[in-house]
């Protein structure tokens, strides 16, 4: 695999808005050759914006093996690569448009002829080889690997997606050969957190046989949809990849997060140092969040 500490420099070629909350940001050009997928469909990359007060961000500089930002260090976004055309390349974003901060202004402002700097990408889907049939389930966040994920399915391949949008103005078209069955879910209180999926993924009758889980959204909803295939369930580890992928007030979050951050990192080490399935870590780590109210 090519080394998750490499950064490109791509081209925005084009800019489409898709509905009212989603654009799309294609990215081309010299900078990008040699840039490589992941082999995930539900792949991310960093994107790296310009420190608060500038508007370039050079180059980092390798140290290690790890890439190191001048002062004043650029701020680093999270986001899924709906498409990647590997001869170009040419790699197609979709963006959620919502709330404020670096990332909404930059995809509100971007232009073709504009310049990113990107890393490589990273991905966790993958069903177990034995599931007969999988489960998406996304909100707005986790949309568009969703997407993705719908359309690289094979013809015949039995899939069910339960996705989550703040109404049918923000659905975004799908296309797949699976034997597919959409539920969408209207959440028109969705940036407070106020989300249905937890509750429509318990109702939901799941086919028989073994399975497979993805879901990206919402860390509180996500973890409760973990604990209920894996708890309720009894899932094993290797049948879901569900993650967390934003949650309400994340700087409040974060402030809170700061009093258990030691506790957890040493749950961590110490289960990385006896070999711990991740996943057993994690319930762990969990424990403590939970036990104070994260």
């Amino acid at each position: 695999m090519v080394d998750a500490e490499q950064y490109y420099t791509a081209d925005v070629m084009r800019v489409t808005d898709l509905n009212s909350i989603f654009r799309r940001v294609v990215l081309g050009g010299p900078g990008l050759a040699g840039y490589s997928s992941s082999g995930h469909a539900d792949e991310w990359f960093r994107f790296v914006l310009p420190a608060e007060g500038r508007t370039e961000v050079p180059p980092p500089k390798i140290v290690d093996g790890h890439a190191v930002f001048d002062e004043p260090r650029p701020r680093q976004r999270y986001y899924t690569i709906r498409a990647i055309d590997p001869d170009g390349p040419v790699i197609t974003v979709d963006v959620m448009l919502h709330g404020h901060g670096a990332a909404s202004e930059w995809v509100r402002a971007v232009q073709p002829g504009d310049q990113v700097i990107m890393s490589q990408s990273w991905g966790r889907y993958g069903p177990a080889p034995d599931a007969d049939w999988e489960l998406i389930i996304a909100d707005p966040t986790g949309l568009p690997a969703a997407g993705r994920i719908l359309a690289e399915l094979p013809a015949g391949r039995r899939a069910i997606a339960l996705l989550e949008t703040p109404g049918p103005e923000a659905r975004l078209e799908l296309e797949s050969a699976a034997d597919l069955t959409v539920h969408w879910l209207d959440s028109p209180d969705l940036e407070s957190g106020a989300g249905r999926l937890v509750e429509a993924t318990r109702d939901l009758e799941l086919p028989s046989g073994p399975g497979y889980v993805w879901m990206g959204g919402e860390q509180a909803a996500s973890r409760d949809i973990r604990k209920y295939f894996r708890k309720e369930l009894g899932w094993p580890s290797g049948r879901y990849d569900i993650v967390g992928y934003w949650r309400p007030d994340s700087e409040g979050y974060l402030k809170r997060y700061a009093t258990v951050q030691d506790q957890v990192a040493e749950i961590y080490q110490r289960g990385t140092a006896a070999g711990q399935d991740q996943e057993d870590t994690l319930d762990e780590a969990l424990k403590v969040l939970e036990a104070n109210n994260l």
